[in-house]
């Protein structure tokens, strides 16, 4: 299976993956994963095919862009259950918490709450709701370091 999203995918996790992936056409839109949510921190998580479980927006910049050897991936739009690799940025975690002091929080549901109910909303393609709750005019805009 060829997939232009992530071309660096072995096929077997692709069409695990894609399969718990509501996607947009719109590379502006993210991309919210409908599996399994970590309950402490409201990442996503994939187990891959005879690997570890790995968080899912980590494993989709690694199957999008190719290794890495930086330590995080960070989240551009600050949801933590997109998967759009064009929303991710590899990095440090010394970058991803300056990231966090720089935009301030946007949301009044903490995570990992606000995972939840996106993934609830994207289980049911409710394409409004979901943004209204990832909107976010700043995040994006900002320079990739």
């Amino acid at each position: 299976m060829s997939d232009n999203r992530w071309p660096h995918a072995a096929p077997g996790d692709l069409h695990r993956f894609a399969r718990y992936v509501l996607t947009s056409d719109d590379a502006e839109d993210c991309w919210i994963w409908l599996g399994g949510i970590e309950p402490d921190g409201g990442y996503g998580r994939f187990r891959q095919h005879g690997g570890p479980v790995i968080a899912a927006h980590r494993w989709s910049y690694l199957a999008h862009h190719g290794p890495t050897d930086w330590p995080v991936v960070r989240h551009r739009c600050d949801i933590r259950v997109c998967v759009n690799p064009h929303h991710l940025q590899a990095g440090t975690q010394a970058g991803n918490v300056d990231d966090t002091a720089r935009r301030g929080t946007w949301s009044p549901i903490p995570w990992p709450q606000l995972a939840y109910v996106l993934r609830e909303h994207a289980r049911r393609a409710d394409h409004d709701a979901i943004a209204q709750l990832t909107a976010r005019p700043r995040q994006l805009e900002l320079p990739i370091p």
